[in-house]
C-alpha cells in the first residue's frame, strides 16, 4: 500500500511545490523574494513531509518547523490535486507521522484571517483556535490578523480513539 505522508528531503520537489502558482501566493507576503528566487528554507531541524496520491505522486508538502523540543509550527502547501477530502486526509496522516515519530507534542499553525479555506483545513485537522495574532501578516500591503491554531498529542490521541 502507497503511504500518504513521507519525510523528504527531496529540495527541487519541495521547491516545484511551494513555487506552484496554485501554494506560493498563499504562503508569500509582502517580504518574500519573487517566486524565481524563492528557496525553501533547508535545516535539519526543519521537517519535510510530502504527501503522494494514490498514484504515488507528490501533490502537497507540509513544513514544520520547531518552536522548542515539543511545539511544531506547520505551514502547509497544497496543490490542486490535493485540494479537498484528499488534503484533510493527508493532514490527519502528517500530525499522526509527527506524533507518532518525532518527540512533538503540539503542532501549531498561523492563518491570515482573509484565508477562511486554510482555517477551515485547520479545523478539519483537529485543531483548535487559540488566539489572534494581531497585524501580524503583510499582504498586498495591508495588514492583517493571523489567528493562531493548534493540537496537542493528547487531543489527537483522544480524536483517534473516538473514531
Amino acid at each position: 500500500m502507497n503511504e500518504i505522508i513521507a519525510r523528504t528531503h527531496d529540495q527541487d520537489l519541495i521547491r516545484s511545490i511551494m513555487t506552484s502558482r496554485w501554494v506560493y501566493k498563499h504562503i508569500s507576503d509582502d517580504g518574500s523574494p519573487p517566486v524565481e528566487a524563492f528557496a525553501p528554507p533547508m535545516d535539519d531541524r526543519i521537517i519535510y513531509l510530502a504527501a503522494s496520491n494514490s498514484e504515488g505522486r507528490a501533490v502537497g508538502v507540509f513544513m514544520l518547523h520547531p518552536h522548542n523540543t515539543v511545539c511544531y509550527e506547520v505551514h502547509t502547501c497544497m496543490t490542486p490535486a490535493a485540494w479537498g477530502a484528499f488534503a484533510k486526509e493527508a493532514g490527519a496522516a502528517g500530525c499522526a507521522w509527527m506524533f507518532e515519530n518525532t518527540g512533538c507534542q503540539r503542532i501549531i499553525t498561523n492563518v491570515p484571517a482573509y484565508n477562511k479555506i486554510a482555517a477551515k483545513f485547520a479545523i478539519d485537522c483537529g485543531m483548535k483556535q487559540f488566539g489572534i495574532n494581531d497585524r501580524s501578516i503583510l499582504k498586498n500591503g495591508v495588514l492583517h490578523d493571523q489567528l493562531v491554531y493548534g493540537l496537542s498529542k493528547g487531543d489527537w490521541l483522544c480524536q483517534q480513539q473516538c473514531r
